[in-house]
């Protein structure tokens, strides 16, 4: 392995090593999804959290919101092992009520627990243009570089372009709804195909 690689290796057995020691129900640590692709990419997806069945297969964004997401690569002209796809928590936060298991959305606490790994994986990437997707991955971004985008709802900054320069961190920020999103809400779907057919000018303008 390579320098690079093994900086990955370490960072992951870390943040695994910090979840064994977790002992309550509010996640499945034993089971963290953790970064995957072109470690030499300049472009970085952000999602939320592992979901049920990346947990159980230990990559990112499979299953349906996979599927969603290839749909979406598709449209802005990308290919998933072009990038560098991570989430903002690597471990699937979950509900447990009665007898069943379900996804929720992380806490600000874990969110911010978490930092630390995607702040390194960002240093190590060093993209040029970074994808959010979803508001929790796009809190946890803006919280890393001080970022100061004011807005009430995501769509009102979903699929524009935010050049961020502060906190020692200078990349093209680019917010979206999460792949989930449009699945529940076919009505954002199509806002989210105009951001994604955007996506390869401005890769064009930031040379990537």
């Amino acid at each position: 392995m390579n320098e690079l690689t093994n900086e990955f290796s370490e960072l992951y057995e870390q943040e695994r090593r910090r979840l064994r020691s977790f002992y309550d129900s509010l996640g499945d640590y034993a089971s963290p999804v953790f970064g995957e692709g072109d470690i030499n990419s300049k472009i970085m997806l952000i999602g939320e959290a592992p979901g049920k069945n990346e947990a159980e297969q230990g990559r990112a964004f499979v299953g349906k919101a996979g599927k969603q997401l290839n749909e979406m690569l598709e449209l802005a002209s990308l290919k998933r092992e072009q990038l560098f796809i991570t989430n903002a928590v690597k471990f699937r936060p979950i509900r447990i009520a009665k007898s069943s298991i379900s996804n929720r959305t992380p806490t600000v606490k874990e969110i911010d627990s978490s930092l630390y790994v995607l702040k390194r994986e960002i240093e190590l990437i060093q993209p040029k243009f970074v994808i959010t997707l979803g508001k929790t991955a796009l809190t946890a971004v803006m919280k890393l570089t001080q970022a100061d985008l004011s807005f009430t709802a995501l769509k009102e900054i979903q699929g524009v372009p935010h050049s961020i320069c502060a906190n020692g961190f200078d990349f093209i920020l680019y917010p979206m709804y999460h792949p989930a999103s449009v699945i529940y809400n076919p009505v954002l779907k199509e806002a989210m195909e105009m951001s994604l057919r955007r996506i390869p000018q401005i890769l064009v303008q930031c040379e990537v």
